[in-house]
């Protein structure tokens, strides 16, 4: 049985693989898998959307724009996340 490939994807679900054979006697019992599926998060980034219009034309007003990480969940990008 091989090692485990890396995981297909690096921000997101994925898949991995690894090369199985059999020789002889082993090949009667039940084969280990052959391939798994992997969750990778090391080149997740954050996205980071277009700053709002001000909400308001004359004094303190507020702008907003998206963020989020580009897996879809918050947990797999590192660091601070940006204000929104």
């Amino acid at each position: 049985v091989g090692l485990w490939s890396p995981c297909s994807n690096t921000c997101g679900p994925g898949n991995q693989t690894r090369a199985v054979t059999c020789s002889g006697r082993s090949c009667s019992a039940a084969m280990p898998v052959e391939s798994q599926a992997c969750y990778g998060t090391e080149s997740c980034t954050w996205l980071l959307g277009n700053w709002s219009t001000c909400n308001t034309t004359c004094g303190s007003g507020t702008v907003t724009r998206d963020v989020s990480c580009s897996s879809g969940s918050d947990a797999d990008c590192s660091g601070v996340r940006p204000h929104a």
